[in-house]
């Protein structure tokens, strides 16, 4: 294995949890949007769960892969009809059900920097600090919009040590698609296996395998399933922490 001069980031789900970001921010906003229903509170309780299940995570910690938070595909549909459902088994207007989920859609949309401030994200700017300081370059490719990707990581300290971005919004094919690591090798002059990969699901798996990366991480605390990720990467850790203790990214370096 060449040494790696260059690592590729997934930001949702892989610098930081999943369900520990979302989860509070979508029960929230559901109980704030269900408040004008006067539902019974053991009602309103179980349409929040189900709300999180289809939007993709809950207030008690757990993430939904399939929801419209991680799924960018024609599963979208699937999660109308389960909308549908929703209304029909509490008797609910499909009219203001709508308005609940665009307003969702709205949140998780916005810039949401303040909620940041509820995590610690000491451990990642250490992580990309040492790389920064052994000459690794680091990259954020991302389904989020650059310009939320930037504030992110203004917001959490990060911008200083990431010198390339893609997310949604730009020319560049989506993950899978192997486009934005040859991007990134040819900005930097690496070649493919000098470049790792860190992601959280089955999608960041197939981007590092399509672009004949040098190296393929997975981090546990987005919605990928753990059997999977074991299977389609070199290493797996529970948390993006564990990183530090990496002996490719971090071998004979200080």
């Amino acid at each position: 294995m060449k040494e790696i001069k260059g690592v590729i980031f997934d930001k949702d789900g892989t610098l930081f949890p999943s369900a520990e970001f979302w989860g509070p921010i979508i029960e929230r906003e559901a109980r704030m949007s269900l408040s004008s229903f006067k539902l019974k509170k053991k009602d309103e309780d179980e349409l929040v769960k189900k709300i999180g299940i289809v939007v993709g995570a809950d207030g008690e910690g757990n993430t939904y892969k399939n929801g419209f938070l991680f799924r960018h595909d024609g599963f979208f549909v699937v999660n109308v009809l389960k909308m549908v459902y929703l209304c029909i088994r509490y008797r609910l207007s499909p009219f203001k059900v709508k308005a609940i989920m665009v307003g969702l859609s709205h949140v998780l949309g916005e810039s949401v920097d303040d909620e940041f401030d509820r995590l610690d994200f000491t451990a990642v700017r250490t992580i990309f600090s040492r790389l920064h300081e052994n000459g690794v370059k680091i990259g954020i490719v991302s389904n989020d919009m650059c310009a939320s990707c930037k504030n992110f990581l203004v917001h959490t300290g990060l911008d200083q040590y990431v010198s390339f971005i893609r997310g949604k919004d730009s020319e560049t094919k989506r993950k899978p698609s192997p486009m934005a690591i040859n991007e990134f090798a040819t900005k930097f002059g690496l070649t493919s296996d000098e470049i790792a990969i860190v992601g959280d699901t089955k999608a960041d798996m197939d981007f590092a395998r399509k672009g004949s990366v040098g190296y393929t991480v997975a981090i546990l605390t987005g919605c990928g399933d753990e059997k999977m990720l074991r299977r389609l990467s070199d290493k797996v850790y529970p948390t993006i922490d564990c990183l530090l203790e990496d002996e490719v990214l971090f071998n004979k370096r200080s």
